[in-house]
């Protein structure tokens, strides 16, 4: 008797762990938003919906009739980095259950997850028999962007197109240059996934120009639609009659390059608070061109903040400006790096509000 005793208290005990632990995923996962079970009507239906977030699929569960969302879940979002994209999961049901509306704010620094879980619910009210747009969802249309170098286009630049596969379809791509210098990029992709792909159609072309190069590093996530819009601007290179190899940061005189650098030319720094601790940032310019920008931040999320210090100080330097898009899904990061150029700038007698 005694035996068994000790082998049924090790059962309960065993069943206590892993009901502990079944209620610390769910947790983890995210509550619930909904009204009581009396309170929905007969006319209201269940779906399941599902998008790509940053680290995987993002499932969501809604309870919905045509103009009412009654109750959403999300199921499942275990690829989504801890404390970042599960910041997304714990807050924005209950944000789109208040409002009863899809169109409500990205959880900040979780662009990409808030996105994938605005982007199933919109599935699932869908697959219900019901139209999204009646909670003011907006299906992203196609992306186009154009990263313009701020120098004066050349008459012997050509412009030049072409296109690769990406993920979903192909992507597109418009280039202008000379034999040495790129001056204008954009890029298309009508099928790429929602804030993973058209993160690269966003921010690769801004990276190319600020490099004067296709050899840049693939936006983390999105590799193959990176990929795909590198092979097609070197095939538009090569089509227009240009070497693609030919394109080096040393050749542009926008990017920052030592010896295009004037002698009035000042160099200061400043820091801001990033996401994880301090955003540094070096500036380089005169009192209405940005010529070269370093970010460093020691503290930083691996793979997303890192994203922003990668890029951002490229699209600052193509664009002549900090008024900048932040990088996607790295908002407190961005907007350290832009605070840090802009207080660098007013300590070496610059206005911020002067680079165009």
């Amino acid at each position: 008797m005694k035996q068994k005793n000790i082998v049924a208290l090790g059962v309960i005990g065993v069943g206590i762990i892993a009901a502990a632990v079944t209620g610390y995923q769910a947790r983890n996962l995210g509550t619930s938003s909904s009204v009581a079970k009396s309170q929905i009507p007969s006319d209201a239906v269940t779906a399941t919906g599902e998008a790509q977030g940053l680290g995987g699929p993002v499932k969501v569960e809604v309870i919905a009739n045509a103009d009412k969302i009654f109750s959403i879940n999300v199921t499942d979002a275990s690829g989504e980095t801890p404390n970042i994209g599960t910041l997304a999961v714990d807050q924005l049901p209950a944000s789109i259950f208040e409002a009863n509306s899809l169109a409500v704010d990205s959880v900040s620094g979780a662009t990409i997850t808030s996105t994938a879980i605005k982007n199933a619910a919109a599935q699932a009210i869908e697959s219900a028999g019901f139209d999204p747009a009646n909670f003011g969802f907006v299906k992203e249309e196609k992306k186009e962007t154009a990263a313009v170098n701020t120098s004066e286009i050349p008459a012997d630049a050509v412009t030049a197109s072409a296109e690769a596969q990406g993920l979903g379809g192909p992507v597109k791509v418009e280039i202008t240059a000379t034999a040495d210098t790129i001056y204008n990029l954009v890029a298309t992709g009508d099928s790429e996934t929602p804030g993973i792909g058209t993160m690269a159609l966003e921010q690769l072309p801004g990276d190319i120009i600020a490099k004067n190069s296709i050899s840049v590093d693939a936006v983390s996530g999105a590799t193959v639609t990176s990929d795909a819009i590198k092979e097609a601007a070197k095939k538009a290179l090569e089509s227009a009659g240009f070497d693609p190899a030919a394109y080096k940061e040393e050749n542009k005189a926008a990017g920052g390059a030592a010896a295009d650098i004037p002698d009035d030319a000042v160099t200061a720094s400043a820091e801001a608070q990033g996401l994880g601790g301090p955003v540094k940032v070096e500036i380089t310019a005169t009192a209405d061109k940005i010529y070269n920008l370093v970010a460093t931040g020691d503290s930083e999320t691996p793979g997303i903040g890192t994203m922003a210090l990668e890029q951002l100080p490229g699209d600052i330097i193509a664009k002549n400006s900090i008024s900048v898009d932040a990088v996607s899904g790295a908002t407190v990061t961005s907007d350290a790096i832009k605070e840090a150029a802009k207080k660098a700038l007013e300590s070496a007698g610059f206005d911020p509000a002067a680079y165009k």
